[in-house]
């Protein structure tokens, strides 16, 4: 890839946060490349709503020219940029081209990261849960099967493509695939080829990733939605936080898509790969990972055991008073710490009047 700009956009759960987390935690061997990381996350969003017309995730305002701001943060970089925010699959055609057009004579190349719609679905179900949706699985399977538009929203990967192709040409879209079975080391390899950056620059490979919480762990979280809604920044750092990583490391299973869904998922991935072979885009990967040749026979998902999600909900709510009384005693030691000692006394004495 020539150009001097690189746009990762995603879409969602393809294996963005992973990598975002190589490419921030490599900028400095990739600096010593000559490629240039915008690693700010607030940044990138802000700027994608701005072009967007939309608020921030959390409902405020997006601030006033905040695509500006990354457009002169880039344009100060005589190097080549390289940065990744999947709000950026939101745009449509028209959208997409003000990007492209705002870069110039620099250029603009995307890189959308693709994977199989039958495993994507389950994580968009756990992911819209973890940012406070109330539906659960089955009603989202059913939603999903029945609604091509409600389809698209949760998978985003048609129009993705069609809006970046439609902008850049196929030419200036690159898509890699993701391997059902193939470990993030290759994602990461993959990515790196096209984003042409070359993979032994990244030193740093073991990087946190945004996991999913578990059909058990979701439906816990889900639970807790229906009661009411949360402050953003209190989902963000609790729900989000604390909240879903104790609950991932408990609740290993994952959704199965209802055999409905299932047939439309996959008929989705075909249409999606029957594009990419007419549409003369550079593809690294294997587009057979968007379609499993042979899937086993989809059954309907069994219900949830009320005493295991009860079982889970104690055991998330112990480590949660744990989690509080442990910061409440470092806030102690802090105040302690920072409070000014009382004046000692005895050590001057009065004089006596005269």
């Amino acid at each position: 890839m020539s150009s001097a700009v690189v746009l990762h956009v995603g879409p969602p759960k393809t294996g963005t946060t992973r990598v975002q987390h190589v490419l921030v935690h490599n900028r400095d061997s990739l600096l010593a490349q000559g490629v240039r990381v915008i690693g700010s996350q607030l940044l990138l969003r802000d700027a994608a709503s701005d072009v967007k017309g939309v608020n921030r995730l959390s409902g405020e305002p997006t601030p006033e020219g905040s695509f500006e701001r990354l457009l002169a943060r880039v344009t100060q970089h005589p190097d080549k940029v390289v940065m990744s925010c999947e709000r950026f699959s939101l745009l449509n055609a028209a959208q997409a081209r003000t990007v492209s057009d705002a870069f110039g004579d620099r250029g603009l190349e995307v890189v959308l990261t693709l994977r199989d719609p039958v495993d994507l679905l389950p994580s968009r179900w756990q992911e819209a849960v973890k940012n406070g949706q109330v539906a659960d699985w089955s009603t989202f399977c059913h939603s999903a099967a029945s609604s091509p538009e409600f389809l698209e929203r949760m998978l985003r990967t048609r129009s993705t493509l069609e809006s970046w192709t439609e902008a850049l040409g196929p030419d200036r879209v690159h898509v890699v695939t993701m391997a059902t079975s193939g470990s993030q080391d290759l994602l990461i390899d993959r990515f790196c080829e096209a984003a042409g950056l070359d993979p032994s620059w990244l030193s740093k490979r073991e990087v946190p990733a945004n996991r999913s919480v578990g059909w058990q762990g979701a439906e816990v979280i889900r639970r807790v939605n229906e009661t009411g809604a949360l402050p953003w920044r209190v989902r963000n750092s609790e729900v989000k936080g604390f909240l879903s990583e104790h609950l991932r490391q408990h609740s290993a299973a994952s959704p199965v898509p209802t055999p409905e869904l299932h047939e439309v998922a996959r008929t989705y991935g075909q249409e999606v790969i029957d594009r990419l072979l007419e549409g003369g885009h550079l593809l690294v990967g294997d587009v057979a990972d968007l379609s499993r040749r042979r899937a086993p026979e989809p059954t309907q998902p069994p219900s949830l055991d009320t005493t295991e999600l009860l079982d889970l909900a104690v055991d998330a709510l112990a480590a949660y008073l744990s989690r509080a009384e442990q910061a409440t005693r470092e806030l102690r030691i802090e105040r302690r710490r920072s409070a000014t000692p009382p004046p000692r006394r005895g050590l001057l004495r009065r004089t006596p009047n005269r």
